[in-house]
């Protein structure tokens, strides 16, 4: 019963996810909320049923703001020294995601 409540919550974490990148590129400031709600609703959804958000998703949600991430709309990205550092256009949080050296 767990797992079938959990894929249950993974897919909705999922849809939540391309519903609020969607608004979240669109830019007005109506858009931009309900995105930040999307992605609170898809954190809360994680935190109940104890699913771990996919590294994906993850990494494009705002720490400081909640925000989804989304290149050339809301958040600029850099690469220095082979990591990859995102800087979100609301709020101003950097967040840095190392890659493993190859």
């Amino acid at each position: 019963m767990k797992n079938l409540e959990r894929e249950i919550a993974l897919s909705r974490i999922k849809r939540l996810y391309g519903l609020a990148a969607q608004r979240a590129s669109m830019g007005t400031e109506r858009d931009r909320k309900l995105s930040r709600r999307y992605s609170h609703i898809m954190l809360e959804i994680g935190r109940h049923y104890k699913v771990s958000l996919p590294r994906g998703i993850k990494n494009h949600i705002c720490t400081g703001c909640g925000a989804i991430l989304v290149h050339g709309s809301n958040c600029s990205v850099r690469i220095s020294s082979g990591n990859v550092i995102y800087k979100c256009g609301e709020c101003g949080k950097t967040k840095r995601l190392y890659r493993a050296p190859t």
